[in-house]
């Protein structure tokens, strides 16, 4: 009989962990810390052009790169990304690319091989926000970029 209560004890147990790991609103919670999932890189640079030709730019650089006037470490804004990486201080890209979680005003340079550079400034937030566990965010700043011959 004793071995009964415990195999009950036991069972409940489990059913209220099972419990608490769900909140009935289609959450996976689970027992732990919550985590908030990047569906997407923030800033997303859909192409760049000669603006002259119209022809597309296929490997562009980022340089001087600053989020509400602060410079980020460019190891952060590469671990949410897509075609880009990170050489020295800089970022290359082949368009589209995107990196980048953090919203705020960003500011960089673009440049390309035989372009001169262009100073891009903008804001970048996320459009869409899921609260709950785990938390989303997607809907990135999409921008394309017009460069000028030298």
């Amino acid at each position: 009989m004793a071995g009964a209560k415990r195999i009950i004890r036991i069972i409940s147990s489990l059913l209220l962990v099972g419990l608490i790991g769900c909140d009935g609103a289609g959450n996976e919670g689970g027992i732990g810390p919550c985590v908030h999932i990047y569906d997407e890189p923030i800033f997303h640079i859909q192409s760049v052009t000669d603006g002259q030709t119209g022809t597309q730019i296929e490997t562009i650089v980022l340089s001087n790169i600053g989020i509400d006037s602060t410079k980020p470490d460019l190891r952060f804004l590469i671990i949410e990304s897509n075609r880009i990486a990170m050489l020295d201080s800089f970022l290359v890209g082949n368009p589209p690319c995107s990196f980048g979680t953090e919203s705020g005003l960003y500011s960089f340079l673009v440049s390309a091989t035989g372009y001169r550079d262009t100073l891009i400034t903008t804001d970048a937030s996320y459009s869409v926000f899921e609260g709950g566990c785990p938390s989303k965010s997607s809907g990135g700043l999409r921008i394309s970029i017009t460069l000028q011959p030298m």
